[in-house]
């Protein structure tokens, strides 16, 4: 009798979760073609940083060009909707002052933006987000990097 093994996908995407953060202190969240809400994020392309890529899907996805990204240290693993199976980092940056996030061009994956208080974003993911960015965010709110990346920057102007 013949034994059947059945082996998981072995291939892996990369992919990139941009948090974009206000001066105010909120958190800009961008609803998907999908219904899901979510930061920025994409495909890290051969040859191409985490770094490099949350700049690129920045300027794809609205329209905006980013010169500092910071990345979070944090991974995560998931299986996207479409059953590719994902291996992601997050990062996030600082809206300069200057830019109104009304001015943001979407391209046909972001339908909307939401600017919400750092104090309800948990929130609003866990009911309207996909589990990956909400796991990357509670990252990033709890490690105190925003503190220390705004601290610093403030300090060098």
């Amino acid at each position: 009798m013949a034994i059947s093994w059945q082996f998981p996908p072995t291939k892996m995407t990369s992919i990139v979760h941009l948090f974009i953060l206000t001066e105010a202190g909120n958190i800009l969240l961008f609803k998907r073609d999908n219904g899901f809400w979510g930061p920025i994020s994409g495909e890290i392309e051969r040859y191409e940083t985490p770094i490099e890529a949350a700049i690129r899907e920045a300027k794809e996805e609205i329209g905006f060009t980013i010169k500092h990204v910071y990345l979070t240290g944090f991974l995560f693993h998931c299986t996207s909707p479409k059953g590719k199976q994902l291996c992601g980092i997050t990062c996030f940056t600082f809206l300069p002052d200057n830019i109104d996030h009304k001015s943001f061009t979407f391209n046909d994956e972001i339908l909307k933006v939401l600017s919400v208080p750092k104090g309800k974003v948990l929130s609003v993911l866990r009911n309207l987000g996909f589990p990956e960015a909400l796991s990357g965010l509670e990252y990033l709110m709890t490690s105190h990097l925003i503190e220390r990346f705004a601290a610093a920057s403030e300090k060098s102007k």
